[in-house]
């Protein structure tokens, strides 16, 4: 599947929880594999790490425009959401700049395969 969302308005439900709605900037999302595999290429962070948290995603690739990367605004969201991710084996992120919140967010999971990449550098590892 691939679909791209611009400026439209998506709601992040979670059971127990108030319904939260949001404005996208630009994203494409391109899914696969039942939607197990995710890759998504955004311009704007909002709502976007509400509307992931605890989905059963074993793959998720972020990315932003050009060159540089995505940008993380929402840091307590993207750490909180990416924690949630309890069946995600695969990761990798291209960002326009590490921040603290990429390595909080990695820590205590359980992923096989993690490409970091940002400023002309990467850093990859996997598991056996």
């Amino acid at each position: 599947m691939y679909c791209t969302l611009d400026d439209c308005h998506l709601t992040a439900c979670g059971e127990g929880e108030v319904n939260a709605s949001y404005t996208t900037g630009h994203h494409i999302w391109l899914c696969a594999d039942g939607n197990r595999e995710l890759s998504i290429y955004l311009d704007d962070d909002t709502g976007l790490w509400e509307i992931l948290h605890g989905l059963s995603i074993k793959s998720l690739s972020l990315d932003g425009w050009g060159v540089s990367g995505c940008t993380v605004n929402h840091e307590k969201s993207f750490s909180q959401t990416i924690a949630s991710l309890s069946k995600l084996e695969k990761l990798d992120i291209t960002m326009d700049e590490f921040t603290p919140c990429v390595w909080e967010a990695l820590r205590g999971l359980n992923i096989k395969s993690l490409t970091l990449s940002s400023g002309g550098w990467e850093v990859i590892m996997q598991s056996r």
